[in-house]
């Protein structure tokens, strides 16, 4: 599915210019063979976009139109002023990251369209999840065990139909208990090119967010404690789990749309990662404990054994059945999530939210009564019965919390 970059027409006019100019001969060395502009990466001229591409199997830059110039300008020895011809040779092609249609060429509105995501194929064999890696796995759930099951599926889905879940993983404890090794594995699934990792506070704090273009995997790292300023960023996380277009902002050109196929793991240390909101419905939070230098199977060859075996995890996944309703859906909020909600939500809107859901065990328990504290415990079961809270019932309930 290459585009190459039409040569021919540049060459020429690198040519004319040197013909024309002979008094005014361009600097020695200048006017480069066209073979090396952009260092032989194709380009090509996006109509959707506005923008020209440059691009190869890894990466993409992109260019305004009179960046574009510049850029050509300095590669090529020839003035800006001059160059009109050689940006008029560059074909018009839409460029598309289309994961679930697996590469090559298409075409969209009539128009020649290049598909850049390159594929990871596995030969499906269902022979289960390697040791090494159920190993890990064990490990980093061994406080939701239940969750590790419902984690696989999510992988399960996006290795198949290689699509957004929605849905959003956040491991959060101790320094060393595998979750960046995870994050290593999924990169492994999904291609090193269709993956940003280690994605942190500055970039999300950033106007710029190219790390989320054309991308199936975002890990994002050790994401602050601090709430100063998080509403925005919180706010900003939640359209990339859930938009299906994602508006990107990268320097020197204008925002453009493209399709959103990211699927998050969030890894920290600290014990409030992220502000979600009490009823979030994006985000699954697991809490992770023991190191695994302290795991009796754990040595110094664990590292490579786990990523070396994930061909084979890869295999598992391609074939095993998906709960697709399970993979795009949220757990029941665990433990894990409500310390993670109740440390970044107010007091009183943690207790609005139980009270807007008449949920009585919720709010008994977020009043932390006594076990023998049978008025209050009566006067909020009346209150959730008959869906009635008094300012009375209110302030004491807010007081007891």
């Amino acid at each position: 599915n290459s585009i190459i970059l039409s040569k021919a027409p540049i060459r020429t006019e690198v040519d004319k210019y040197i013909a024309k100019h002979e008094k005014e001969k361009v600097e020695e060395g200048k006017a480069k063979e066209v073979d090396t502009l952009f260092n032989d990466n194709e380009v090509v001229w996006d109509p959707d976009m506005g923008v020209f591409c440059e691009m190869n199997s890894t990466y993409m830059n992109l260019y305004s139109k009179d960046n574009f110039k510049q850029t050509l300008s300095s590669l090529s020895g020839i003035p800006t002023g001059f160059t009109g011809t050689m940006v008029a040779s560059i074909p018009a092609v839409r460029v598309v990251y289309k994961p679930d249609q697996h590469g090559g060429e298409l075409s969209k509105n009539g128009m020649r369209a290049v598909n850049r995501y390159k594929a990871v194929i596995f030969t499906a064999k269902n022979e289960g999840v390697p040791t090494s890696i159920d190993n890990l796995f064990n490990n980093v759930f061994e406080s939701d065990m239940p969750a590790k099951d419902v984690f696989i599926n999510w992988l399960a889905y996006i290795v198949q139909y290689k699509k957004r879940t929605g849905i959003a993983w956040g491991f959060f404890g101790a320094q060393g208990t595998g979750k960046g090794l995870v994050c290593e594995v999924v990169k492994k699934l999904v291609g090193d090119t269709n993956a940003s990792m280690q994605v942190g506070d500055d970039s999300l704090a950033s106007n710029y967010n190219d790390y989320s273009m054309h991308k199936l995997f975002i890990q994002l790292d050790e994401i602050t404690s601090d709430m100063h300023g998080r509403k925005g960023v919180a706010g900003k996380l939640k359209r990339m789990v859930s938009n299906s277009v994602i508006r990107i902002n990268q320097k020197f050109i204008k925002e453009i749309e493209v399709d959103n196929y990211c699927n998050f793991i969030l890894n920290s240390n600290k014990p409030n990662p992220i502000e979600l909101d009490p009823d979030d419905r994006r985000w699954n939070m697991v809490y992770t404990r023991t190191k695994l230098d302290l795991c009796s199977w754990w040595d110094e060859g664990s590292w490579e054994k786990i990523l070396d075996d994930t061909d084979a995890f890869g295999s598992y996944l391609t074939a095993c059945k998906v709960d697709i309703q399970g993979a795009t859906s949220p757990l029941a909020t665990s433990a894990a999530k409500k310390s993670v909600i109740n440390n970044t939500t107010p007091l009183g809107q943690l207790l609005a939210t139980h009270i807007d859901a008449c949920n009585y065990d919720e709010l008994v328990e977020f009043c932390n009564y006594d076990e023998d504290d049978i008025e209050n415990k009566t006067m909020i079961k009346w209150a959730c019965d008959n869906k009635i809270f008094t300012s009375a019932l209110i302030s004491s309930m807010y007081r007891g919390a």
